[in-house]
């Protein structure tokens, strides 16, 4: 069976997730909406300018938050699913102590990567514990403030991810070769 066909089936029963996966997962599959209704709502902002001389004030400025809501969503969705881009060409080559060593750099890089978003993210939002940030526009939305936020939350997700993806493979076998 193919790594995919595997992770779906593991997927599919919750086998692989704990708890702090499967929120994420289901947390990522709720954001992925927000591409259609973003998608929806351009459509209707061409309608009412080119058909009615009539365009919205606020159709662009809803459609990029929600998408920009999803994006920020996704990434710990990724994580959870352990589905971001790698060169399985290269680590199939390799022994399986050079693919452990592989698997924890990964998880070093990724826990690295998850601490820099978070810190950098509580930067952004902690000013807004004085008063929510708006966009200007006509609409005046917390759009800014929502992203803000939602940067470090989505960072530390994706740190609990990386920490207990880091204890199960600590606990694997030396020998074992599969991805979690």
């Amino acid at each position: 069976m193919s790594d995919s066909k595997q992770h779906a089936a593991a997927s599919a029963d919750g086998s692989r997730h704990g708890t702090i996966e499967r929120f994420a997962i289901k947390l990522g599959d709720l954001a992925v909406l927000a591409f259609p209704l973003a998608f929806l709502l351009t459509i209707w902002e061409i309608v009412a300018r080119v058909f009615f001389n009539s365009p919205t004030v606020w159709t662009l400025e809803v459609a990029l938050l929600i998408s920009g809501i999803a994006y920020i969503l996704i990434g710990p969705q990724t994580t959870a699913l352990d589905s971001h881009i790698r060169m399985d060409v290269v680590s199939s080559l390799l022994s399986d102590s050079a693919h452990r060593v592989l698997q924890w750099v990964g998880v070093i890089a990724s826990i690295s990567f998850g601490v820099v978003i978070t810190y950098s993210g509580w930067r952004l939002a902690a000013p807004l514990l004085d008063g929510l940030e708006r966009t200007g526009s006509v609409l005046n939305s917390p759009a800014p403030s929502i992203i803000k936020i939602l940067i470090p939350v989505a960072g530390v997700l994706w740190i609990l991810i990386e920490v207990r993806r880091s204890l199960a493979l600590w606990r694997r076998p030396k020998t074992c070769r599969t991805d979690a």
